[in-house]
């Protein structure tokens, strides 16, 4: 539970807290000769799975389900042979709390005061000059030189400013005049003139 809101607070508290309840976890089932230092092992090697799937090449799914095996499989193992069915139940048992907490405090701590405070709460609006790219449908009809080779896409001086601009798919030699097309977006369309 604490890696789980580690993730999503990044403080290191809940993680530090998380990572000190698996060191007390293992080490005391070590201690107690029920597992050993393979076994925790296997867990390293779990986690290893779970971060190459998060961060070096995600979206496929297998490092990360091997790597959530490996971590269940090394925590039921910890319990020793004889008791791996109590280790069975305890996981599972665990994995649902943690699951449901984790839940509630999604629903809960973007609106604890402690996170409004640290959360952005004003509106971006377009009205404000909040905008992802500038409106440039002016250009439409607009005459300018290109100022690289266009294949197809380039630079192009349009009433005296530079732009990126691209062309339908044929090449525009530099120093050729140019008609802007069309704009969609903040992609400029042109052609010979």
């Amino acid at each position: 539970l604490g890696l789980l809101i580690e993730l999503q607070t990044r403080y290191l508290v809940a993680g530090l807290i998380g990572v000190l309840a698996l060191a007390l976890f293992f080490g005391a089932h070590i201690v107690a000769g029920a597992s050993t230092g393979a076994i925790v092992a296997l867990f390293a090697v779990g986690i290893l799975g779970l971060l190459f799937e998060m961060h070096v090449l995600p979206g496929h799914g297998f490092s990360g389900a091997l790597g959530a095996v490996l971590i269940l499989t090394s925590i039921v193992l910890a319990f020793g042979s004889a008791f791996w069915l109590v280790g069975v139940e305890a996981t599972a048992i665990a994995l649902v709390l943690s699951v449901a907490i984790f839940a509630f405090l999604l629903r809960w701590l973007p609106e604890s005061a402690l996170m409004r405070r640290l959360a952005f709460a004003g509106a971006q609006s377009a009205a404000e000059g909040y905008v992802a790219a500038p409106v440039l449908n002016f250009l439409e009809g607009h005459e300018g030189t290109a100022e690289s080779m266009l294949r197809p896409a380039g630079v192009a001086t349009i009433d005296g400013s530079r732009y990126q601009v691209q062309t339908d798919g044929e090449f525009v030699a530099p120093a050729t005049r140019i008609c802007v097309k069309r704009v969609e977006g903040s992609k400029i369309f042109v052609k010979r003139a």
